[in-house]
């Protein structure tokens, strides 16, 4: 699993976040779970059926936690945490037949 940033992290914190699961995802492959792409995905605000704010989607896509997924500035809120469980839980059946 991942890392993923908070919702003002600097920019110093941005650029090790990608570069540490850059290289997660290389060694692990399939195996790996980028939860920092599936909190910056669409998929998310499906999954937690939470409708994005604009600020949402601008801090997306800008590699920070958006507020609305978020309990606090670096933890994510229990429908967050519900949404990423399961989808842990979806790819170990799939990696793990």
């Amino acid at each position: 699993v991942g890392f993923f940033t908070g919702t003002s992290p600097t920019q110093h914190i941005i650029d090790n976040t990608l570069y540490i699961n850059n290289e997660l995802s290389l060694k692990y492959k399939d195996r790996f779970f980028d939860l920092k792409r599936y909190l910056d995905s669409h998929e998310i605000w499906k999954d937690t059926e939470i409708s994005p704010q604009p600020q949402d989607t601008l801090k997306q896509a800008s590699n920070k936690l958006a507020d609305s997924l978020a309990e606090d500035s670096i933890h994510v809120n229990t429908k967050t945490n519900l949404a990423i469980s399961k989808q842990i839980f979806k790819q170990i059946n799939t990696s793990f037949p």
